[in-house]
């Protein structure tokens, strides 16, 4: 199960971290969408954050994706998170 959140440079890092974690204390895998410079700074403090604020093990892999947003192709940053499970 995925969780996917879309990030903008507007997102609360905070309120994101939170999210993230509360996520993954319910099993769900974490993937986080942004499109911008201002929206992928916001992910990842929020990946940061959520690592400083959690004793939950996870993984993150970062890759670049490709969305088609009012007719323009654009390319952004996805952020999977993964709970570890030992």
């Amino acid at each position: 199960m995925e969780k996917t959140f879309k990030v903008s440079s507007y997102s609360k890092v905070k309120a994101l971290s939170v999210a993230i974690v509360k996520s993954l204390a319910e099993d769900y895998d974490v993937r986080l969408d942004a499109i911008g410079a201002g929206a992928v700074n916001q992910a990842v403090k929020a990946t940061a954050a959520a690592k400083q604020m959690t004793d939950i093990p996870f993984l993150s892999d970062i890759d670049f994706f490709d969305a088609e947003i009012s007719g323009e192709q654009k390319s952004g940053i996805r952020i999977i998170i993964k709970k570890l499970h030992p």
